[in-house]
C-alpha cells in the first residue's frame, strides 16, 4: 500500500515550506544534490513527498520536461532505506502519465546512494513500458 503523497510546491502551507527549508540548512545535507539544489529556485514541477499517516515531510521531488522528463528525487535522510524510494517512483509515474509525459529522459545520478537510485530509475522506467 501507497504510504506517501506529492504536493505541489504552491500548494504547501507556510509551515510546510518553512519545515523543508529547515532541514535542508542542517549541516547532514549540505552535499546533497538534486532537488535540494534547486528547491528555492524553481516552482513550477516541485513536489514535497509527504507520508499520508503523519503529513512528515520525507523529500522532494522535481518533475520538469513535457512530453520527455527527466525528473530528480531527493529522500531525507531520517528516512532513507525504508521502502519509501519505490513508492515515490510508483507516485511519480502515476502523476507524469496523467499530466502527458510520454518517456523518461536521462536522469543523472549523483550522490552516495546511486546503486539504489538504479533501481528506482529501473522502477520508474519499467512504468512506461506498460
Amino acid at each position: 500500500m501507497n504510504q506517501i503523497k506529492l504536493i505541489e510546491k504552491s500548494k504547501l502551507s507556510d509551515d510546510q515550506l518553512f519545515a523543508i527549508n529547515q532541514r535542508l540548512k542542517d549541516p547532514v545535507h549540505k552535499y546533497d544534490a538534486g532537488p535540494p539544489e534547486v528547491w528555492n529556485r524553481y516552482q513550477n514541477y516541485m513536489f514535497a513527498v509527504v507520508r499520508k499517516d503523519d503529513d512528515a515531510i520525507i523529500g522532494l521531488v522535481e518533475a520538469s520536461g513535457r512530453p520527455v522528463a527527466c525528473p530528480g528525487w531527493w529522500i531525507d535522510s531520517e528516512y532513507r532505506n525504508q521502502g519509501y524510494g519505490y513508492q515515490v517512483m510508483d507516485t511519480l509515474a502515476e502523476y507524469l502519465v496523467r499530466d502527458g509525459v510520454k518517456k523518461i529522459g536521462p536522469i543523472p545520478m549523483q550522490g552516495n546512494s546511486q546503486e539504489h537510485s538504479k533501481k528506482l530509475v529501473k522502477r520508474l522506467r519499467e512504468s512506461f513500458l506498460r
